[in-house]
């Protein structure tokens, strides 16, 4: 019996060139439609690729700004003018200033700002910052 050279059906289940690979594992079916059209496993990275998205990009269960690799990311950094006080003189009221940064350029990341005990502190994203 007279085997063939290469694969002769890439999805027969068989290897018809008896050289150890059936179908789409024989590299004579490489170019074959049937086996180019298999979806591959997809590639982590291994860093954070956009620290604004939502997603934990390198899954190593931080995401965006709480990812350590997205530490120097614009959208992770708090401009150094922009501090607070909690301005605490028992008025009821919060009493926040914010240094001399004007709040019409502040990045839009920072979500919002908690008095907590007297001190205010400032929650970005998964950060925080005293």
């Amino acid at each position: 019996m007279c085997l063939p050279q290469s694969e002769a059906d890439c999805q027969n289940t068989l290897d018809d060139d008896a050289d150890g690979a059936t179908d789409c594992d024989d590299i004579d079916c490489d170019n074959d439609p049937v086996c180019t059209t298999q979806e591959e496993t997809p590639v982590i990275p291994d860093t954070e690729t956009n620290c604004s998205d939502g997603i934990d990009d390198d899954q190593d269960s931080t995401v965006d700004c709480g990812d350590n690799d997205c530490v120097n990311n614009a959208d992770c950094i708090i401009p150094p003018d922009f501090s607070g006080s909690s301005g605490n003189d028992g008025d009821g009221g919060c009493g926040c200033q914010f240094g001399t940064t004007n709040k019409s350029s502040l990045p839009m990341s920072i979500l919002f700002f908690v008095v907590m005990m007297g001190s205010l502190v400032w929650m970005r994203k998964n950060r925080k910052y005293d």
